[in-house]
């Protein structure tokens, strides 16, 4: 009885120490991006690397973090009894599911919603025609730039002058309201490109997960398939939340980052350049797009986009001549606004201009603190749409969400849309109510949060998947990068490789048994397992322990009656939890040997 007693102490001790840990984090966390979602904020975890945390990251940001666990963690051991201790934990994991917006992601992820069937207008529905003389896109987004920077009262000083000047020579709106799937950086290129929110997908394995929404349409397709050439440059890493992908799966024949961008530079003019995030910084990413601009072909339109870096959260970047009056962020926007401004006032006296559109957004709200934010009762993104087609106006007013940008960038082409619509976006120069307007904000981002059979069509691969038999020789041990020749999907992880499948055919192979030897470490190691198939027959299951010895070493026999025509195909799946649940992802292999017996 005491034995269990004991256990019963250690198990509540784990408990609070964990979920005190969890919701310190996520203070922390919403401190720094008070907006984040539950589904920004496991999107962010899944992508993030811990050396990108490392280098971007002050060691006051690991205090402030763990402040509040150093603080009530202790209190909570030292006086408070076991069953209190049981009582508070049950009551920060609540707080934790309910700050973190997991609830209400629960509750409208397993509700049903016919927004798509209703309001989605798809490439099929869409007629569109260019205008004779196809114009060129030049499209910018800003870094958390919001338009509400222009307001002294609000920040101390306008934070934006020149881009509130630039704003006032062309059409824009006031009028913005932010959206669920769209509050990001990527999620936002997603929601402008394609008209549809970016949600949180787990159900992939190593193959799907090369694929980007691979049955969504986006609107550089259609530039693309009519002549244009299509670019987009980061100021950071092109690869991070896979924006390449992305790229590369809808309309853009070149995707570049700050490793493109350091290879064209060279290393040695390189160590100057690199700002925040561990990007270049926006200085370098506006004179990086001169050349490149430069380079196209003057027989053919372009669409360059472009992605600024220095104002990103939580250290921003600033330039050693800018002046700093406020030694905050607000600094930062300062400086960051002159570099896009003077790169527009370049880019009007090319020859690219006058049948050039230009188009200035803010990717999203500035997702941190700011002083004077709180004062802000209206805020929207910057935006600006310079040099449209003829006849195009937007009303100040008109309401307007990221999913909107879509269809009014299309129009301020001079193309002409039938309806006026892509995606769930609705042109802002147009009449037609914004589903904003239509629908009520309120009921809109409801919508969007509830499962929909057609949204989840956009991520299921538009290819088959082809097995692949690489040849080969009974005996070889195979190591590190010899292995991943074997499948036709891997993810490179902290120097491991893993993967999800192998195929094998195998040379002189006599047609008796064999013996496979296999060397692996396990992705999860509490309470978890793996499961290992060849030929979809089940070789081996099995559970792990925490402190259990890695790498795992297994020798497994193959019967003959299992080989076809002398190849194998091992799958491999990760079991998680207390049930064993299987799960898609891979495991990471050492060493692999297959001999005949």
């Amino acid at each position: 009885m005491k034995f269990l007693i004991k256990l019963f102490e250690v198990v509540v001790l784990i408990f609070s120490c964990v979920s005190i840990l969890v919701l310190s984090v996520l203070l922390y966390v919403k401190r720094l991006w008070p907006d984040a979602d539950y589904e920004q904020i496991r999107m962010t975890m899944r992508d993030i690397s811990l050396d990108l945390i490392i280098r971007n990251t002050v060691v006051m940001d690991y205090v402030w973090g763990f402040l509040f666990f150093a603080i009530v963690f202790p209190l909570c051991y030292f006086y408070l009894n076991t069953k209190k201790q049981l009582v508070l934990s049950v009551l920060v994991s609540i707080v934790v599911a309910w700050y973190s917006g997991f609830i209400d992601y629960c509750i409208y992820a397993n509700t049903k919603s016919s927004l798509y069937e209703d309001e989605y207008v798809s490439f099929k529905n869409l007629e569109y025609k260019f205008p004779q003389k196809k114009r060129n896109l030049l499209l910018i987004y800003m870094e958390s730039f919001e338009s509400n920077f222009s307001n002294e009262k609000y920040y101390g000083k306008n934070l934006i002058p020149n881009l509130e000047k630039l704003q006032k020579e062309g059409e824009y709106s006031l009028e913005f309201r932010n959206m669920p799937g769209a509050t990001y950086s990527i999620a936002a290129l997603v929601a402008s490109n394609c008209g549809i929110p970016l949600r949180f997908s787990q159900n992939r394995d190593l193959w799907s997960a090369k694929f980007f929404l691979p049955r969504a349409n986006c609107w550089p397709e259609i530039l693309k398939e009519n002549g244009y050439q299509t670019e987009i440059i980061k100021a950071a890493d092109i690869t991070f939340t896979n924006v390449n992908l992305f790229a590369k799966q809808h309309g853009f024949q070149e995707a570049l980052g700050v490793d493109e961008i350091r290879k064209e530079i060279g290393e040695e003019n390189f160590k100057d350049k690199i700002g925040t995030f561990s990007g270049v910084r926006d200085r370098v990413l506006f004179d990086f797009a001169k050349k490149k601009i430069e380079a196209f072909d003057e027989d053919k339109p372009f669409m360059l986009t472009l992605f600024s870096l220095d104002t990103h959260t939580p250290n921003p970047f600033i330039e050693k001549e800018c002046a700093k009056p406020f030694g905050d962020v607000r600094d930062a926007f300062l400086c960051a606004e002159k570099h896009v401004v003077d790169f527009v006032e370049w880019f009007k006296t090319t020859k690219y201009w006058e049948n050039t559109t230009v188009v200035i957004v803010g990717d999203h709200l500035f997702p941190s603190k700011m002083k004077g934010q709180e004062k802000a009762s209206k805020r929207s993104i910057y935006n600006v749409f310079l040099n449209v087609a003829k006849g195009l106006k937007i009303k100040k007013d008109k309401i307007f969400s990221t999913f909107d940008l879509g269809p009014s960038i299309l129009e301020s082409l001079g193309i002409e849309l039938k309806p006026r619509a892509f995606g769930l976006g609705r042109s802002m120069f147009s009449d037609e109510k914004s589903l904003m307007e239509k629908l009520g904000a309120s009921q809109f981002k409801i919508r969007l949060m509830q499962k929909s059979d057609v949204y989840d069509e956009f991520f299921k691969p538009n290819v088959e998947r082809v097995e692949e038999f690489k040849q080969y020789k009974l005996g070889d041990i195979l190591e590190g990068k010899d292995i991943i020749s074997y499948t036709d999907s891997y993810l490179e992880t902290l120097g491991r490789f893993y993967v999800d499948r192998l195929n094998f055919e195998l040379l002189d192979y006599k047609g008796g048994d064999v013996e496979v030897e296999l060397k692996f470490f396990a992705i999860v190691s509490f309470r978890s397992g793996v499961k290992i198939l060849a030929n979809d027959v089940l070789l081996k299951e099995a559970k792990y322990g925490v402190g259990d010895k890695q790498p795992y070493t297994y020798k497994l026999k193959i019967s003959k009656e299992v080989i076809k025509d002398g190849k194998i195909q091992f799958k491999f799946r990760n079991l998680i939890g207390g049930n064993m649940k299987e799960h898609r992802l891979g495991i990471s292999i050492n060493s692999l040997e297959i001999r005949e017996l």
